[in-house]
């Protein structure tokens, strides 16, 4: 059965296998889709319906006060702004940046003001929405490497530890 949906699907003979003494299957360290975090597959051209869209990378950093003391924040901000040269290497790879905590804060990164990106604030959590199309507050990495973009950028990482030290909201 499947867990999103609940539709039950008939799972092939081949597929199946018997269960450890734990109560796991004993092929689990033999299937990747099994015991890795994560496992891409590439789908030949008859399962391509549409045409393939470019990367995107939309790094949502928790900015809530368990993150700022257990240094989450600073690591993601750090590991972020390290990553920017591998994601420049692909021209048309997209990045944006949202914060959350009691709040969802989208950054506008197409801003024109060159000491700060724009932020947009959704409090509804309830019924959340994206405040600005896409291309607002996603930008493509390679094409705007020396641009005020990607300044905006690195201002926006370079002051989310600051900017959020005296949020004091527990989640």
């Amino acid at each position: 059965m499947c867990n999103m949906c609940g539709k039950k699907y008939d799972v092939p003979h081949e597929y199946l296998c018997n269960l450890d003494a734990e109560g796991f299957r004993r092929d689990k360290n033999e299937r990747m889709e099994l015991c890795r975090g994560s496992v891409e597959f590439v789908a030949s051209g008859a399962y391509i319906t549409k045409e393939i869209q470019d990367p995107c990378y939309l790094f949502a950093i928790d900015v809530s006060y368990p993150a700022i003391v257990s240094g989450v924040l600073s690591v993601a901000v750090n590991v972020i702004l390290a990553s920017r040269d591998q994601l420049a290497m692909n021209p048309n790879v997209r990045v944006g940046i949202i914060t959350f905590d009691g709040q969802v804060h989208f950054y506008n990164l197409q801003s024109r003001r060159d000491d700060e990106p724009e932020v947009l604030v959704v409090g509804d959590l309830e019924n959340i929405f994206v405040p600005v199309p896409p291309k607002t507050f996603l930008y493509t990495s390679a094409r705007n490497r020396k641009t005020i973009k990607d300044k905006n950028l690195k201002n926006l990482l370079g002051m989310l530890p600051g900017a959020v030290r005296t949020n004091h909201l527990r989640t």
